[in-house]
């Protein structure tokens, strides 16, 4: 019984459920930031220079929270899920598109910024980067929001196991007058307590 306890514990351990929620904003936030981006880039390049300030302030935001869902910082985990490493690493590139989507916005800026005139095509190859990017960020945040569904999942699946043996204990415990088997039981009951307070 505590065999198959502590297999469905480990199931749940990783990130908690509030972690992973703060990973599914972060992760909806990149979306609008990659419009807010090339919105901004685009009235920059269209004249308004204050833009390019809002559109960089952006860019760099969205930057630094792509580098710390991909590498995790001292508060989030990184990568820590198969569907996350593939979404990310795996056929669809996701980083690697995220990373050339930065840098084009990033090259789109220092043109602006050293007074370059931005043809019509260049900014059409923005848009179209933009928008391939977004249905990548929808992925990905859906992708995450699987992972809160399987984490809630599991651990109440966990608790409930958990209360079972409890009580399977107990009842044995109850019926028991073998000071052996007492012990035992008493030792698997303190196993199932502390499993339940994690």
């Amino acid at each position: 019984m505590i065999n198959a306890l502590l297999s469905l514990h480990h199931q749940s351990s990783g990130p908690g459920v509030d972690v992973l929620s703060r990973l599914v904003n972060l992760a909806g936030r990149q979306r609008m930031l990659s419009q807010r981006i090339t919105l901004f880039l685009t009235m920059a390049a269209n004249g308004r220079p204050h833009a390019l300030m809002v559109a960089e302030e952006a860019l760099h935001l969205f930057t630094q929270t792509h580098k710390r869902l991909v590498e995790g910082d001292n508060t989030l985990p990184g990568l820590f899920s198969p569907a996350l490493r593939d979404v990310f690493e795996g056929p669809t590139q996701g980083r690697r598109r995220i990373d050339a989507f930065i840098g084009l916005a990033q090259d789109t800026a220092t043109s602006i910024k050293q007074g370059v005139t931005l043809s019509e095509m260049v900014i059409d190859g923005l848009m179209d980067a933009a928008n391939a990017v977004l249905s990548l960020l929808n992925l990905i945040t859906q992708t995450y929001e699987d992972e809160v569904h399987r984490k809630t999942s599991v651990e109440h699946e966990a608790h409930q196991q958990l209360d079972a043996a409890l009580m399977a204990v107990v009842s044995t415990m109850r019926s028991s007058p073998d000071a052996t088997q007492l012990r035992q039981l008493a030792d698997q009951l303190s196993e199932i307590v502390r499993l339940r307070q994690e």
